[in-house]
Order: C-alpha cells, then sequence, then structure tokens
C-alpha cells in the first residue's frame, strides 16, 4: 500500500530536527494507520526515512552512544539504538519545513519546539567544551575529569541540583 502525502509530510516535518521522538512516530504511526496503512509498513517507512536522514550527517555530527557504542547524531537526546540519555548540541539542518497543517503536525511541532528547547539546557566539558550526560564523571572527548566520584550519596545531590 502506498503512503499518503499527508503521512510523509508528517515524518518530514518530524525529521526536520534530525530527531524522531517516541511522541512523533507513535503520532505518525496512529494517523498512518487511520487511513489504512498497516503498523508494520509505516514503520518499516519511518526506519527507512530515518536511516535516510542519518545518512545525511558528515562524521563532525556523529560520535558514539556511551552506552551501546554505536554512531549517532550529535544531537541526539537518545540512542536511537539502545534508547540511552544523552545531550544534543545545537546543529541546526537548512531543511525547509512541510507545509502541513491538523492535529498530528501540531503535535509534531511542539516535539520540535520542546527538542530545541532542551538543547538550550546543555552541560558543556569546562576543558574541551563537549556536551555531556550529568550521570557522567569523565568527559568522554578528553577524558577530563568533570566530578570525583568519591561518594555515591554527595554525586546524587550533585546529581539532583543540576536537574533543579
Amino acid at each position: 500500500m502506498a503512503i499518503s502525502k499527508k503521512i510523509l509530510d508528517l515524518v518530514h516535518l518530524a525529521l526536520s530536527d534530525r530527531v524522531l521522538t517516541y511522541t512523533e512516530r507513535q503520532t505518525i504511526v496512529k494517523a498512518a494507520m487511520e487511513e489504512g496503512t498497516p503498523e508494520q509498513e509505516i514503520n518499516t517507512v519511518l526506519d527507512n526515512m530515518l536511516t535516510q536522514r542519518l545518512k545525511s550527517f558528515t562524521k563532525e555530527e556523529l560520535r558514539n552512544c556511551p552506552h551501546c557504542g554505536a554512531q549517532i547524531p550529535l544531537i541526539s537526546d537518545t540512542c536511537l539504538f539502545c534508547g540511552g540519555s544523552l545531550q544534543s548540541t545545537d546543529t541546526q539542518p537548512n531543511i525547509p519545513t512541510p507545509e502541513i497543517t491538523g492535529a498530528e503536525a501540531e503535535i509534531i511541532q511542539r516535539e520540535n519546539i520542546d527538542t530545541a528547547a532542551e538543547r538550550r539546557n546543555l552541560k558543556q566539558c569546562p576543558d574541551c567544551g563537549a556536551p555531556y550526560p550529568l550521570v557522567s564523571n569523565i568527559c568522554t572527548q578528553c577524558g577530563h575529569v568533570l566530578h570525583e566520584q568519591t561518594d555515591s550519596e554527595l554525586n546524587v545531590k550533585n546529581l539532583i541540583a543540576n536537574i533543579q
């Protein structure tokens, strides 16, 4: 079965920020299924389009997931393979956003806004400037000790303080 232009536009809108969130995927799958597209088919299309989108990244825009080692975009908030939590950068693509309206498009646009807001709240290594997760003790890029792991209660308090 052919995927409708509306669904393809929703996919392009979701991938315009180069991140496909769980909410975006579920919204697209639900809309496609309401049009009669089988769930497996739309998920295959989403995976293929995401793979193509990932090929547009340069080597400098990719890094290895600290959890599973897979190559992932720097701007990803979670690993696309293992789901591990990551930090992102402010690199923005210059790809035109599709003109689409409706409830599904509004959900995806809100997700894009939320993703952009999360990108502004990065912690960076004081030595090399690379983004890092709050739970990390050592910068994955340069090896700088971010905070010593001397007492797990102290680290938990620091983590909670950084979250607030």
